[in-house]
């Protein structure tokens, strides 16, 4: 099976070189301000990746979101909202006591119904339009920054600073242009960014990594971010509820961009992990497709389910005779946080209350933006 797909994605390749040379004109454009970018009247930070999902993203979305709000800026976010079946500009904000009438995943999508369930006071624009969305939300809020998502590659918006992230599991056989492989552009083009984070450096020794020797030589500040997954569970007794899951038979669901790194940490939470249902990233979930999912899992005595927060919206609201519970993935800066956010109070020239690890060292100068 796994030379019938290589074989696949081999015959692919004339395909990604045509994909590569309209990506590599388009940059080009860009970067002669043939194609112009608009500007939005506020500060604009690009949260993006540089391959087809399974980052990190919507978690360092939250993380960054979050940071920013303690320091008490108003934060808006821009995004796509991949998978949905609006194509309405859809115009969102959680405020702790109600949730807006009518507000499905089908009309949001998934990932924009998590950052809402996940960030209160935060106005979420979702629309295949990003520079009018943000317009309108500009209109409605009076906002200090906002967070273009998944926006390396949307760069008809100026951006004040451009944040990347790169899986650290990823493969050197999988980083070919599509639909051969998983890049959306060269790598190379790395060195628009203004800050990498390699996401998910727990789980692999990063000497192994071979992107982190190609961004050392790009001169660009780079990050090591954790991914740990802790799960949703409001019983009383955890301890209780653990010692459960230990002693019973576990399968996992998902439909995300990076399967591998779930198995690798739920398999912390869930001992007796003996499989894997991995879809698509975005899957859309039927009643049909997880009746079909949970009859195989009856047959192998399968006591339990756990699934990804960004699936848990979509199959939450699904019969199921099996207990499924969600897992919420932590995204964690660790030891370089106060270190990092000052860089990014810096780039973005706000003022930022300084650590005490960083008190004594001097603020680094924005290098120049490669347009």
């Amino acid at each position: 099976m796994q030379v019938s797909f290589n074989s696949f994605r081999l015959a692919l390749t004339p395909i990604s070189f045509v994909y590569g040379a309209i990506v590599n004109i388009r940059n080009r454009l860009y970067n002669l301000n043939i194609l112009k970018k608009k500007k939005l009247n506020c500060l604009v930070l690009s949260v993006g990746n540089i391959t087809t999902g399974g980052t990190g993203k919507t978690p360092a979305v939250i993380l960054i979101a979050k940071e920013l709000i303690k320091k008490d800026l108003k934060v808006g976010i821009l995004t796509r909202g991949y998978g949905r079946k609006s194509k309405k500009t859809i115009i969102i904000c959680n405020d702790g006591h109600r949730t807006e009438p009518g507000l499905s995943v089908d009309e949001t999508g998934d990932e924009p119904l998590l950052l809402y369930q996940k960030l209160l006071n935060t106005p979420i624009a979702i629309s295949n339009n990003r520079y009018k969305s943000g317009k309108a939300l500009l209109k409605i809020y009076s906002l200090d920054v906002i967070i273009l998502d998944d926006g390396f590659q949307h760069r008809s918006i100026y951006r004040n600073l451009d944040i990347v992230l790169i899986n650290s599991l990823d493969k050197i056989k999988d980083h070919k242009m599509l639909p051969a492989g998983f890049l959306r552009e060269p790598i190379k083009n790395l060195q628009r960014a203004d800050l990498i984070f390699f996401t998910k450096s727990n789980l692999i020794k990063m000497k192994k990594s071979y992107l982190l020797n190609i961004v050392k030589n790009f001169n660009i500040p780079y990050y090591f971010s954790t991914a740990h997954n802790r799960l949703i569970n409001d019983c009383q007794n955890k301890d209780d509820f653990f010692h459960f899951l230990e002693k019973k038979k576990g399968y996992l669901i998902s439909g995300i961009g990076d399967g591998l790194s779930f198995e690798l940490s739920a398999s912390i939470i869930g001992k007796n992990i003996i499989g894997h249902s991995s879809f698509r990233d975005h899957y859309d979930y039927k009643q049909s497709s997880l009746n079909k999912v949970i009859k195989k899992l009856k047959a192998l005595s399968v006591d339990y389910i756990l699934t990804t927060e960004k699936d848990w919206v979509k199959i939450k609201d699904l019969k199921s005779t099996l207990p499924i519970f969600p897992v919420e993935l932590i995204f964690s800066l660790e030891k370089s946080k106060d270190k990092l956010f000052n860089l990014i109070y810096s780039r973005l020239n706000l003022r930022h209350p300084i650590s005490e690890d960083n008190a004594n060292k001097s603020e680094h100068e924005r290098p120049p933006r490669i347009n």
